[in-house]
Formats: C-alpha cells, sequence, structure tokens
C-alpha cells in the first residue's frame, strides 16, 4: 500500500528520527535508510532521496 503525507524538514532532522542498517546485498554490505515518524516509516528510494536532500540543505547553510 503507498501512503501519501507531509512532514516537517525539522522533524525528519531529529536525531531520534533516522537510522541506518547495513543489509548484506549481493555480497554487498549496502546501507538502508530509515525515517521513523508517528505511524510511519519512510525507507527505500524515498529515504535516499531524502538523506541526500536533507545533507544539501545542512550544508548550504
Amino acid at each position: 500500500m503507498v501512503k501519501v503525507f507531509d512532514v516537517a524538514l525539522s522533524e525528519l532532522m531529529h536525531d531520534d528520527a533516522f537510522r541506518e542498517e547495513r543489509w548484506d546485498m549481493w555480497a554487498d554490505d549496502v546501507p538502508v535508510h530509515f525515517y521513523e515518524q508517528p505511524g510511519e516509516t519512510v525507507w527505500g528510494a524515498t529515504a535516499r532521496i531524502l538523506t541526500a536532500f536533507l545533507a544539501h540543505v545542512v550544508e548550504g547553510r
């Protein structure tokens, strides 16, 4: 099931919102990003895009 919801960038930047796991896929140790929000978990391609975007926002300050 696909859901659409909005979340403030400041909520995604909370220390407890982000976690990274290392998954052994295809003989590679791959980082998998997760953003935990109340009642929702954002992961996969969406989380990778958010991680890159937030890094850009923080570095651009």
